[in-house]
């Protein structure tokens, strides 16, 4: 067994820290590890973010230190961790009644009750589980309650990192958009980093760091017997699962005509699913797998005039997106029109849903399932239509 190593990601010294992987090499128990290395060096405290309250009890909380963690600390510190209201203190091996605080707990939901504290002495930041299984499961704008609640606790010091803990449910999370990390196109894989910049700032922007993390296990036989089922990736490879839909794209779309093809969406020239990226959304006029039709999303690259006078369905989850043409200066707000508008009527949504589900689909790429998918399920979740 090989359990998961901070260093080369401490080495890598960015401000946000991404680290992802299957479950169980040890993510959490290194992260824990270098708060308590922090804290035995400098006296340097944590927060621990979590989404809701409700989420946060204080039996889990506790073991949030296990017991390599716990034994790190008794070693380091002669101390041991207690969770206690919002605060992580350590307890005196030798007097109980002694303590000292060393890391706190902030809640997304009711971030306001936490303004008034003081986190002067907090280096490091931590949001476990950042990422979900499904788009619906997210905090109404996580990402910016988030942010006001890291402006919270850093101020203007210059000496805090942020490290996000997730395991590989999907490539697709609030998170991973608002920065700008696309697993695919940075090909990163098990094992590697990778770090940029973000822009602007006069090139001196935040920098962000990607560690995916190889899975502890060098064998399946290292495996619970449990885990050791087809389709288990989380457990077993701890790679992200490409859906049939996406790898499957290519046979699926193979020898059907142009003239074979109808439009799914009314009204619109396609769909934007954002970083200047176009799709269209048809589907077959006749059935083509086990009595259903096929419903494809396929890339496009319309011209700039194509674009700025073309009516877009907007899936990229911004709001008055823009659009800037290879070789212009300047920039394009699209025309685009939001699912909310074009599926005002509760029933049109509903007939759309029903025929999505009535047909077998083709995405080209895994960002265009994620789109099309999160529009289709989480905005019909959201109207109640599902």
């Amino acid at each position: 067994m090989k359990y998961y190593d901070l260093t080369p990601l401490l080495e890598a010294d960015c401000d946000y820290n991404f680290i992802i992987s299957g479950r169980g090499p040890g993510k959490s128990t290194a992260v824990v590890n270098y708060l308590i290395d922090m804290y035995a060096d400098h006296g340097a405290q944590f927060v621990r973010v979590a989404r809701y309250d409700w989420e946060s009890n204080r039996r889990t909380l506790d073991a949030w230190f296990n017991e390599v963690n716990r034994a790190r600390c008794r070693e380091m510190l002669d101390a041991s961790p207690k969770f206690s209201g919002s605060t992580w203190s350590l307890v005196s091996e030798d007097d109980p009644d002694v303590s000292r605080p060393m890391g706190h707990l902030v809640t997304l939901n009711n971030q306001d009750c936490f303004k008034s504290a003081s986190y002067d002495f907090v280096e490091t930041v931590v949001y476990e589980e950042f990422a979900l299984l499904r788009e619906r499961d997210y905090m109404q704008g996580e990402v910016e309650a988030f942010l006001s609640a890291l402006s919270t606790i850093v101020r203007r010091r210059q000496n805090v990192k942020v490290f996000f803990i997730g395991n590989t449910l999907s490539k697709h999370n609030p998170f991973f958009d608002y920065f700008g990390i696309d697993i695919d196109r940075m090909n990163v894989r098990p094992g590697e980093i990778r770090k940029f910049r973000c822009a602007g700032f006069g090139g001196h922007g935040a920098t962000v760091a990607i560690d995916f993390a190889e899975m502890a296990e060098s064998d399946y036989m290292e495996l619970s017997p449990l885990m050791r089922i087809g389709g288990n990736v989380t457990a077993t490879s701890g790679l992200y699962e490409i859906d049939p839909s996406v790898s499957e794209y290519e046979v699926r779309c193979a020898g059907i005509a142009d003239d074979e093809w109808c439009d799914v969406l009314p009204s619109v020239a396609g769909v934007f699913v954002g970083n200047g990226l176009f799709a269209t959304a048809r589907m077959t006029r006749r059935p083509r797998y086990d009595n259903m039709r096929l419903l494809a999303l396929t890339s496009v690259s319309p011209t700039f005039d194509e674009v700025v006078s073309g009516r877009w369905l907007n899936l990229s989850g911004s709001f008055n997106p823009w659009f800037t043409a290879e070789g212009m200066a300047g920039r394009r707000v699209l025309d685009c029109v939001a699912p909310e508008s074009v599926y005002a009527d509760d029933a049109a949504l509903k007939r759309l849903q029903v025929l999505d589900a009535r047909c077998i689909h083709a995405y080209e790429t895994d960002e265009l399932r994620y789109r099309w998918r999160n529009f289709i399920d989480a905005y019909g979740y959201e109207r109640g239509a599902l």
